[in-house]
């Protein structure tokens, strides 16, 4: 493989690396408890946004992981 493809595949692996660090951040899930603990914090309709918004960031986050594990599976059997 030419250098140049090497570089520019390094450079998106460290990006995704970094990525993912990123949303493994605990930060706001200690700040965002403390918000819905909060008396009349949220409305039944805001309730079903954010459960909404919060059961698609899950299923994302859980299809980028096989997503990650297929990757490099499927690296490693290239290199065999």
């Amino acid at each position: 493989m030419p250098r140049q493809h090497v570089k520019q595949l390094e450079g998106r692996i460290r990006a995704l690396g970094k990525s993912l660090s990123a949303l493994a951040d605990d930060s706001y899930e200690k700040e965002f408890l403390t918000i819905i603990h909060k008396p009349g914090w949220t409305t039944p309709a805001e309730f079903n946004l954010v459960v909404g918004a919060l059961d698609s960031m899950v299923s994302q986050a859980r299809t980028l992981a096989d997503q990650k594990r297929a990757l490099l599976a499927g690296s490693q059997a290239v290199g065999e």
